[in-house]
């Protein structure tokens, strides 16, 4: 009767079309990689898999509206703006393509041909500064520009043709995901050892201040913030600081853990978002107004946010690569 019922609310009239076995093996997957003790709680699979489903179908729709496919070749840099934006010139690109050890490995595998189908993902950095601003070629005033740059360029997910390419773009997005819940869980952890820690000085703290002629010594000053002299103070602290530990241990438990999982499979848009973004950019980077002044060209990209702590931000664009483009710009700007 229950798994009657797990069918029929997996069906694909609520929202899910995915087989309820590819739906399992995919959270076996990232309760592995999580945390593999979920096994342990009895009925794990029936908590998550309305979760599951949500989030392969939400990595599905991120694959939807992904921006043109960015060319990686020298010709490159005179038919898409956005490849002289994104690299400083043909030499560092060059110098991306050589390092890929994904890309290397790709084009050794035998009959995966010379084109490969790739995520570029990069890093934008946004930097104030000011700037000139002349007219009929006269400087008339210096104003706050703001440059946007592009670093940190790497390669991931080779394939031999786009349908391939697209399918393992979404897996990635769930992997991304599955990154986010382990670093949580673990952030949670961490701040559990310090709340111990910390719990552990104020009471000994505590403690010898109550105790007439000791001579109070903090072995533990550096591990944590500092603490108040006055035992009311200390009290205080003591029972907030207990509070909170509780709290989170009761977080960490496995059905803490499974709550919090859940929790993040079922609204994966809150801790994973993607939106595509066009910048007017002149030749060197500095953002220009969306008007027709005509200074500066459309530049189109993906960026991808993750919920992590600090917010991870990047810049991905899906592009493709052949060995023939790789062996022009070594000819070219090669320093061998």
């Amino acid at each position: 009767m229950l798994k009657r019922l797990v069918d029929l609310f997996l069906s694909p009239r609520h929202g899910s079309a995915k087989p309820r076995r590819q739906l399992q093996a995919e959270l076996e997957r990232v309760v592995e990689m999580v945390e593999p003790r979920l096994r342990l709680v009895t009925g794990y699979p029936r908590v998550l898999l309305r979760g599951m489903a949500r989030t392969l179908d939400f990595a599905e729709q991120l694959t939807q509206d992904l921006p043109e496919v960015l060319e990686l070749s020298w010709r490159g840099f005179t038919s898409d703006r956005r490849l002289g934006m994104f690299f400083s010139s043909p030499a560092s690109l060059l110098d991306l393509l050589q390092t890929s050890s994904e890309l290397d490995a790709f084009f050794a595998r035998p009959g995966n041909g010379d084109v490969a189908f790739c995520l570029l993902i990069m890093q934008r950095s946004d930097n104030q500064r000011l700037g000139m601003v002349s007219q009929n070629g006269e400087v008339v005033a210096e104003v706050p520009q703001l440059v946007v740059s592009f670093d940190n360029h790497r390669l991931t997910l080779p394939s031999a043709t786009l349908d391939e390419f697209v399918p393992r773009l979404a897996e990635r997005g769930v992997e991304r995901l599955t990154g986010v819940i382990a670093r949580r869980l673990r952030d949670k952890e961490a701040q559990r050892v310090e709340l111990e820690s910390e719990l552990l000085r104020v009471e000994l703290k505590l403690k010898t201040l109550r105790a007439p002629g000791q001579l109070v010594v903090d072995a533990m000053a550096d591990q944590g913030p500092a603490l108040p002299d006055s035992p009311q103070a200390l009290q205080s602290r003591f029972e907030a600081v207990r509070t909170d530990l509780a709290a989170l241990k009761a977080e960490l438990t496995l059905d803490g853990k499974l709550r919090e999982v859940r929790q993040i499979l079922e609204h994966p848009a809150d801790y994973f978002s993607s939106r595509s973004v066009t910048l007017n950019l002149d030749r060197m980077g500095v953002l220009q107004p969306d008007d027709e002044s005509g200074n500066g060209h459309p530049i189109c990209f993906e960026e991808v946010l993750l919920g992590e702590i600090p917010p991870v931000r990047r810049v991905v664009v899906p592009a493709r690569v052949t060995q023939q483009a790789i062996r022009e710009l070594e000819e070219n700007f090669g320093t061998g």
